[in-house]
């Protein structure tokens, strides 16, 4: 199963793509455990009592936790509200919907969605005893679809650290920025509620993860692709001031993708609003839009048409408003303006694959002219030098590569480049480990691909192949990024401090070496990852109005 799923990403359009990247995931990672070998676990929070369920090896769940009242009727397009409180034991064994989307893949869905989810191997009974460190999951899914109930966080906690994921407002029900919604927000704020329900969840843990044994001080945010950008929205908004202490982004930064212009989302806001019949921008459009059916407001808005060689950007995701994202990421950090925590990024060395099936051009012309004046506008030419093509048969892999440098590495090193220039530490990685299909052909490093490590659940389907001594290898490698996660969330630093990891040393970026440490079929730390690509790209950024170091 998860061999065919890479295969059917491999030749999806960008359009579904984002959808089975999660599913990869949630399809073969999670198998939900249920045991009766103890007594259920009980816990009170802010809310009132909850009992989970724990696993066969100790590790007690709690599941479908609400971390905000429902955002329906009047809720709808408002900032999470805090949850009605219980009196009686409240069930927390099975999760809660996802969030409304286009896709099912997800499970049932509905707008009362907004749930967490918690894994620990220990329950405080005091303060003194919650010291573990919290890892808190924001999935992917491009704004526009995905769960946390794909996301199996038992390895991690048995590790020693507590897992929260969570549910968060996605699509148009997450990022709406209608001029309506602004006049009716007493901080003219409008587009940021998948932002907001972040910082709610985020709230939730300093209120109760004590509960729980997490160290409500210790607080690292960890995400993928949009989870990446959101980790990026949340570095940059002040209203996470002192939430959290460490920030991990995997293939996704929220440096040039991921975080919109305030003109940008109107435009889109209003087109969909059209689509629905409505033409108005006062409070009367707000109320028009809160009576319509939540699939209805999301079918209003397919996905975009964009250029070939920026299929990877985000339709939807948070805006600069001025309140809850006054500046990109980009200035607030150059500013001194943003959450100063180290941080951990990377990407994989096959990102373009899922976003670019298709050569970007059919021609050579057409190609070099997507370069020049088309895509890209690079004027100076120095990207024709560089990703040049002999004959048609390379168009394929050099769309993929531009697409995978453009929209990921470039923009991971850009991000480790401003922290370190500002003052704060950054570590990078590129992972690189190749898998095998059903039929015994190498896949390269794609989107997503590292997702089983990180969590280190490699995927049972290895034991297929355990003649060519894969399955032995790939354990370890997940057993050694599982730990790198933890140390870093632990004391800011892959290699740990307290704790000192058993892996090969990772160096800390710097602006002369541009060091990473690449994750794949050996661990071993490098220098100058792509620097010409990355050097030229960075140019064009500076060219088209962004900053870069």
């Amino acid at each position: 199963m998860f061999y065919r799923l890479i295969n059917l990403l491999l030749m999806s359009t960008p359009s579904t793509m984002l959808w089975l990247t999660s599913s990869l995931f949630v399809c073969t990672q999670f198998i939900q455990i249920k045991s009766n070998l103890s007594a259920p676990p009980r816990v009170t929070i802010d809310a009132g009592p909850l009992e989970g369920f724990v696993d066969s090896t100790n590790v007690f769940m709690f599941q479908g936790i609400p971390y905000a009242a429902p955002p329906v009727g009047q809720r709808r397009w408002q900032p999470p509200q805090p949850p009605a409180p219980w009196t009686g034991i409240r069930m927390a064994t099975e999760y809660g919907p996802s969030c409304p989307q286009s896709t099912r893949e997800w499970g049932p869905t509905s707008e009362d969605c907004l749930y967490l989810n918690v894994y620990t191997t220990v329950l405080a009974k005091a303060k003194k005893q919650a010291s573990r460190p919290v890892m808190v999951w924001i999935h992917g899914g491009g704004y526009l679809g995905g769960s946390a109930r794909g996301y199996d966080g038992r390895t991690l906690a048995r590790k020693g650290v507590v897992v929260v994921t969570l549910n968060y407002r996605l699509g148009p029900l997450g990022y709406l920025a209608h001029p309506a919604l602004a006049a009716e927000s007493a901080q003219g704020s409008t587009g940021n509620y998948g932002l907001l329900d972040q910082i709610a969840a985020l709230q939730w843990v300093q209120r109760n993860i004590v509960q729980f044994g997490g160290n409500p001080h210790n607080v690292t945010v960890f995400g993928e692709s949009a989870g990446g950008f959101a980790v990026g929205a949340l570095l940059a908004t002040p209203l996470a001031n002192g939430l959290f202490q460490r920030a991990i982004l995997q293939s996704g930064t929220g440096i040039h993708n991921g975080i919109h212009r305030l003109e940008t989302a109107r435009t889109l806001a209003l087109s969909g609003a059209m689509t629905l019949g409505i033409d108005r921008q006062d409070t009367s459009a707000a109320r028009a839009l809160r009576a319509i059916d939540a699939q209805r407001i999301i079918d209003a808005y397919p996905w975009p048409k964009r250029g070939p060689l920026r299929s990877y950007q985000v339709w939807f995701g948070p805006v600069i408003d001025g309140w809850a994202l006054p500046l990109p990421l980009d200035q607030a950090i150059s500013r001194g303006r943003w959450n100063q925590v180290p941080i951990l990024v990377g990407s994989t060395a096959a990102e373009g694959i899922r976003f670019q099936p298709q050569p970007a051009a059919q021609s050579l012309p057409a190609y070099y002219d997507l370069l020049g004046k088309g895509d890209l506008g690079d004027t100076s030419g120095k990207l024709a030098q560089l990703y040049a093509v002999a004959d048609t048969s390379e168009l394929l892999v050099r769309s993929q590569e531009i697409v995978g440098d453009l929209g990921f590495g470039a923009p991971t090193r850009a991000l480790a480049r401003l922290v370190t220039k500002a003052g704060g530490r950054a570590y990078v990685y590129y992972f690189t480990r190749q898998s095998v299909d059903d039929l015994g052909h190498q896949l390269p490093a794609v989107h997503t691909s590292e997702l089983p490590f990180v969590f280190g659940v490699v995927p049972n389907q290895w034991t297929a192949f355990a003649n060519n001594g894969q399955t032995a290898y790939d354990i370890i490698l997940a057993d050694a990024m599982s730990d790198y996660w933890i140390a870093f969330a632990r004391d800011g630093n892959p290699n740990g401090t307290t704790t000192k990891v058993k892996w090969p040393h990772w160096p800390v970026y710097n602006l002369m070496t541009n060091a990473y440490q690449d994750l794949g079929a050996r661990i071993h730390s490098g220098q100058q990852l792509r620097t010409n690509y990355y050097d030229a790209l960075d140019q064009l950024a500076r060219q088209q109005g962004e900053i870069r170091p």
